[in-house]
């Protein structure tokens, strides 16, 4: 069984992760997911403190899980060049990233040879602009 991770951020201030916790969760089930680590941070927006995020990273170099579960690609990332990041130090480390909105899975045969689509990356880019970060450091597509 594969050892997944979890991680979840709210989009706005006040916001309980806790639909999105109960959905994860349900997904790593019918997945056969073993959840081993549960990570989140209650910031929104351009806030880069994350210690959640900064955890889960730790944990990932360290071999605690081979998966990481997400609603959307823009809970972990504030931009795309971070989320590209985030990405690459996570494939690094061995680490599958799923994301159910988004319909990624990086351990996927076809995700696997590409780059995030840029679809995907668009999708990101709006839902990150509306939770009203500064998006001007996005890369053209």
């Amino acid at each position: 069984m594969i050892k997944a991770a979890i991680y979840a951020r709210p989009s706005a201030p006040g916001e309980s992760c806790d639909a999105q916790l109960s959905k994860l969760r349900m997904v790593a089930e019918q997945r056969e997911l073993s959840v081993v680590a549960h990570y989140f941070d209650m910031t929104v927006g351009l806030d880069k403190k994350r210690p959640g995020l900064a955890e889960l990273l730790r944990d990932a170099q360290k071999g605690r899980f081979n998966a990481l579960l997400v609603d959307g690609l823009d809970r972990i990332a504030w931009s795309v060049p971070h989320l590209r990041g985030l990405i690459e130090e996570l494939r690094k480390s061995g680490i599958r990233i799923i994301s159910i909105r988004d319909h990624f899975d990086s351990g996927a045969t076809l995700s696997s040879q590409t780059v995030l689509t840029d679809s995907a990356l668009f999708k990101v880019e709006r839902r990150l602009a509306r939770e009203g970060l500064d998006i001007s450091d996005i890369e053209p597509l």
